[in-house]
């Protein structure tokens, strides 16, 4: 599979997801658009990974970076590829796509305790789901 990550901030690294990617012989590609990098075109990609950060969606404006993200985001939805967005306590991404797609994002009433390996899946650690 071939993946493009999309970074929000240098704290919201994908860690160990990419760990998980390389150790499966998928592709993993990081892209930070806050730093001025270009975004890829989606059709190289499989899955689209949108990671978390400081931005509002509700303040486009300040970071015009992001507007590129939402066509890529949009593209990416309408030729049913799989998207998996990271979200923070800032939920730019999620509160983005939302507002765009007009889909619904809700909120996790409980802290974030990050994701570890488990049993050869997936898990989040120290809150539950």
């Amino acid at each position: 599979m071939r993946i493009l990550c999309i970074q929000h901030a240098d704290f919201e690294t994908p860690g160990t997801i990419e760990q998980w990617a390389s150790n499966n012989g998928h592709s993993f590609k990081v892209e930070k658009p806050y730093r001025g990098e270009q975004l890829s075109e989606i059709g190289g990609f499989d899955l689209l990974i949108s990671m978390g950060g400081p931005q509002s969606a509700v303040r486009i404006a300040e970071f015009p970076y992001l507007q590129p993200e939402l066509a890529l985001i949009r593209t990416a939805f309408s030729e049913n590829r799989k998207i998996l967005g990271i979200l923070d306590r800032f939920a730019a991404v999620g509160m983005l796509a939302s507002s765009k797609l007009q889909t619904i994002v809700w909120t996790w009433r409980m802290a974030d305790g990050g994701w570890r390996m488990a049993d050869g899946g997936w898990r989040m650690a120290d809150g539950g789901g």
